[in-house]
């Protein structure tokens, strides 16, 4: 299995975990152990799952898209989340979750361009 095949499947299973645990019930949903407010959480999620997925692919316009649905989905979970018990939407959690995930990508691009050798020569 070649590590970009390894990096989508990280990054698929990623945001399949993310899904699940966005739609469960609040009394359901494991809590991070450091005490931390949920939207670390959220960015870190989206960071990781971002960064995957941005590593399997080397084209800006996948990368576009991963972000834009990241961000959809982040969306639609979050308005979901209204009709599951115990659970809020809030529009910090949606912030957090697209500033992870445009992190994560920008991490990928700043690996890129440090990994690539220089056109310079």
């Amino acid at each position: 299995m070649s590590l970009r095949t390894t990096f989508r499947t990280v990054g698929w299973v990623s945001l399949a975990l993310i899904v699940v645990l966005a739609l469960v019930p609040a009394s359901k949903r494991p809590h991070n152990p450091f005490g931390l407010p949920g939207q670390y959480d959220h960015l870190f999620a989206y960071m990781l799952t971002a960064g995957a997925l941005g590593l399997a692919s080397q084209k800006a316009t996948a990368r576009a898209a991963i972000l834009a649905l990241l961000v959809t989905c982040s969306a639609l979970l979050e308005i979901a989340q209204i009709w599951i018990p115990g659970r809020t939407a809030q529009l910090i959690d949606f912030g957090a979750s697209s500033i992870g995930a445009s992190g994560g990508l920008c991490i990928v691009a700043m690996i890129d361009h440090l990994v690539q050798p220089s056109l310079d020569g």
